[in-house]
């Protein structure tokens, strides 16, 4: 794989780490202690999302909001759903952008080995 292919991963799965982040966050403020309680426990790392799905009263909960978010969104306009699509999107790549100049000054200042990757002074 290139490295830039590589750089392009490692920004993507960092900016979708954050996004899951600021994610969890907000549910830490639901009124649903189960929900606060699964949030700080998928940011701690104590649990993963499928070890979650499998416990039957976290499964229960996760059915109930899934119902209410697609009655939600069938009840938008095609306009609507589209508009929160592009929003979504934006967000997306925003955060990309914002880890890829996090990466650039964090690179700024590092040779480049003959095959293009970059080499950490120190290293």
């Amino acid at each position: 794989m290139k490295f830039e292919d590589e750089l392009s991963e490692r920004i993507a799965r960092e900016a979708d780490r954050r996004l899951l982040n600021a994610a969890l966050e907000g549910l830490r403020n639901a009124k649903s202690p189960l929900l606060r309680s699964m949030a700080d426990d998928l940011r701690s790392g104590r649990v993963s999302l499928s070890e979650l799905a499998r416990q039957p009263e976290v499964a229960a909960s996760f059915e109930t909001v899934v119902a209410r978010y697609k009655r939600w969104h069938e009840g938008l306009s095609p306009k609507e759903r589209e508009m929160l699509l592009t929003e979504a999107k934006h967000r997306v790549g925003a955060m990309r952008r914002r880890v890829a100049d996090e990466y650039a000054d964090e690179y700024a200042d590092d040779e480049a080995r003959p095959d293009g990757r970059a080499v950490r002074h120190g290293e």
